[in-house]
């Protein structure tokens, strides 16, 4: 396959099998969007449903464009065009070229909860070895990491590439892209649920991520994870490492947990080492994450006390059971971003610990699938059985968690008279999980 080693024309011609270019031109970067198109890039007008690229070729000239890939010339337009077949295909070609020629160790991750979190432990923990690029926010579909994989620099030692889906061969492309030397599943859940039916599909969908790992690739697995045999088996012709909280055999273990109400202690427990490890964020579920991050640390060679510093001085994530104190006596904790089943319990898990009145704000779950209404039940139940003191919902299916909940659970059909009801009630000792 043609490498894209550096970013001139006539490789990404050589690359896409587009006419030869017969200039010596270079370009910076690719975009897709031409309001956030720098002079010296290379355009690709991509099609979609709502949207065709093609239409903004002038546009993309004017705002100094090298060169356009398109699926068809447009004539009378002094820029470039590189023609193609399917413009999406191609910026998938120009990544993966990218890859191959990429010197450096790409680590893959995917899972139902906790992957932006764990991609950020993970760059961390890198960083001591070299300089590292991480997706940036949610870019982990067919278009966000081929754009990704087209930021990396030849003096970057590590890339950590989250991947997401909604649909089965989603992963198994973008891994074929990204061609990782580690890949890591964080776990599987009631996420996504209308695109693959139940958790099971989910776990099946989660271990396509195995099928672009390197041949003497290392596939990171969480044995804690009800689907942890399935992903071993799917991953038989890798080496493994496992990570638990509550599997001694695991490689990458924790023991002596101790939960507080903004932190968590544990012993970290590698083949070679243990240290005690203090992170500065709550939950069984960050543990784990630590433990997800160490492992592929473990697998790339960093050191227990390169890992220790970089958990310790881990900062929670936006969106991501960030706790923004309000008052002496009133703390609000953020968990707003993409919610599901599984990281709204370990959510109520953390606002459970906390002192005083405890208010659970909630929306709805979306892509619950056929169970969604059975899932917001279950939220119900769960929080009133964890001694939350009220739930607060906003939004269709919430009313199911209402209802479980009970006599302290309202509904709200307005945003501003929830927040209304909120604000009057923050006045004395009070933690909201929203």
């Amino acid at each position: 396959m043609t490498v894209l080693a550096e970013y001139k024309l006539a490789n990404a011609a050589k690359v896409l099998c587009a006419d030869a270019v017969a200039n010596d031109a270079v370009f910076s970067g690719v975009s897709i969007d031409t309001r956030t198109l720098r002079p010296g890039e290379l355009f690709i007008a991509l099609l979609g449903p709502n949207f065709d690229g093609h239409e903004y070729l002038q546009e993309a000239l004017a705002k100094g464009a090298v060169a356009a890939v398109v699926n068809q010339k447009l004539n009378n337009l002094a820029l470039t065009q590189l023609e193609v077949g399917d413009t999406r295909q191609a910026l998938r070609e120009l990544a993966q070229a990218r890859r191959e020629a990429f010197k450096g160790q790409v680590v893959g991750l995917t899972g139902s909860n906790g992957k932006t979190t764990v991609k950020e432990l993970i760059a961390l923990t890198l960083k001591c070895k070299g300089k590292v690029l991480a997706t940036e926010g949610n870019l982990n579909n067919d278009i966000g990491l081929p754009l990704t994989m087209l930021h990396l620099q030849n003096d970057e030692s590590f890339a950590v590439i989250e991947m997401g889906a909604n649909h089965f061969g989603e992963i198994e492309l973008l891994s074929n892209i990204a061609q990782p030397d580690v890949a890591l599943i964080t776990n599987a859940g009631a996420a996504h649920l209308e695109g693959f039916g139940d958790v099971k599909g989910v776990a099946k969908a989660k271990a396509e991520i195995f099928t672009g790992l390197k041949p003497h690739g290392i596939a990171v697995i969480n044995a804690d994870d009800e689907y942890a045999t399935h992903w071993q088996q799917v991953a038989r012709d890798f080496s493994q490492i496992r990570f638990a909280i509550d599997v001694d055999t695991a490689e990458i273990r924790a023991s002596d947990l101790v939960l507080g109400a903004d932190h968590s202690e544990f012993i970290l427990h590698t083949p070679k080492d243990s240290t005690t490890i203090y992170l500065p964020v709550s939950g069984k579920h960050n543990v784990s994450n630590a433990l997800a991050a160490a492992a592929v640390a473990y697998a790339l060679r960093i050191g227990m006390q390169e890992i220790k510093q970089a958990l310790e001085s881990f900062s929670p994530v936006k969106g991501r059971l960030n706790f923004l104190r309000i008052s002496a006596a009133s703390l609000i904790i953020d968990d707003s971003y993409n919610a599901n089943y599984d990281s709204t319990r370990s959510a109520i898990n953390v606002l459970a610990r906390q002192t005083g009145l405890k208010m659970l704000v909630l929306g709805d779950m979306l892509e619950s699938g056929s169970s969604a209404v059975q899932l917001h039940e279950t939220i119900g139940h769960l929080a009133k059985e964890k001694g939350i003191d009220e739930l607060l919902g906003f939004g269709e299916l919430s009313q199911a968690a209402v209802d479980a909940f009970g006599n302290t659970g309202k509904h709200f059909s307005s945003q501003q008279a929830l927040v209304k009801y909120v604000k009057n009630k923050s006045q004395g000792d009070i933690t909201v999980l929203v």
